[in-house]
């Protein structure tokens, strides 16, 4: 059976130097330190 999808899920599950690489491109989340946070900090 398949399972909801959980934005909260998805985003502990990748790394993150991946979103930071993705929100950057985007120019979003400039104020977030993604160096101090934790892999599982969501």
């Amino acid at each position: 059976m398949a399972r909801q999808y959980s934005p909260r899920w998805f985003l502990r599950q990748v790394p993150n130097e991946v979103l930071k690489a993705y929100f950057d491109g985007k120019g979003l989340l400039q104020e977030v330190d993604f160096a101090a946070l934790g892999e599982a900090d969501v």
